[in-house]
């Protein structure tokens, strides 16, 4: 894979100032009433994200040649790894493309594909259980005809069978939430021989303003609901 470097830092460059961003993450239950459960997270990207990763010069190793295990991370001198794991992959510079590697072509989870279209307004939040049977549908691929084209779609656009590509075929490394993403390295067991781990404190990223909850003071507030 090409680096950053020869791609994306055409346009994007890392030494451009970023702002704190905040997140809003609307998800749905799986009760008749597919109740709408909202999650806000201030993202410490340009006051923490951006200054523990870029430029820093990180180093990992994977586990053979899937990048998805990390065995061995060094940076700032110090070398962090995995009790017992196997570090027979190449040594790899970090860059951006290690956590942002799907920015132009994304696949979305059945779950998150589904809170998309309900918040969308796709998908008809009224209809009972509709967040259940359509999430079960699309991960059967079957019942499909009796689904409104909107779920179709969804199958369409992240599902390819000549392909070979399929639910979760490629994970999104951008968070943690759909798959280990950050978790690659920041498990708590990447340790030093003297005992040092990779933080995996969560207020190192972000701030958890609001955590599924429904109608967020926050929002309101900020007049955004």
């Amino acid at each position: 894979m090409r680096p950053a470097r020869d791609t994306c830092e055409h346009c994007h460059s890392p030494e451009t100032p970023q702002d704190d961003k905040l997140k809003v993450i609307r998800h749905y239950d799986n009760d008749e009433q597919n109740t709408e459960k909202t999650t806000v997270l201030l993202m410490k990207i340009g006051t923490k994200i951006h200054k523990a990763h870029v430029g820093l010069d990180i180093e990992y190793i994977s586990s053979g040649s899937d990048p998805q295990t990390i065995s061995t991370v060094i940076a700032a001198g110090k070398t962090y790894s995995v009790e017992g794991a196997l570090a027979s992959g190449p040594t790899r510079r970090m860059d951006c493309m290690d956590c942002h590697n799907r920015s132009g072509h994304d696949f979305e989870t059945p779950e998150s594909a589904v809170d998309q279209a309900i918040a969308s307004g796709k998908l008809d939040r009224s209809r009972p259980f509709a967040r259940r049977d359509v999430v079960a549908a699309l991960k059967a691929q079957a019942g499909l005809e009796q689904q409104p084209s909107s779920v179709r779609m969804i199958l369409s656009e992240n599902v390819f069978p000549e392909m070979s590509i399929s639910w979760g075929t490629y994970p999104n490394n951008a968070g943690h939430e759909k798959f280990p993403g950050c978790f690659r390295c920041h498990d708590g067991q990447h340790v030093t021989k003297t005992g040092d781990s990779i933080t995996q404190d969560c207020g190192a990223c972000h701030e958890l303003v609001a955590v599924d909850e429904q109608n967020p003071k926050i929002l309101k507030d900020l007049g955004l609901q």
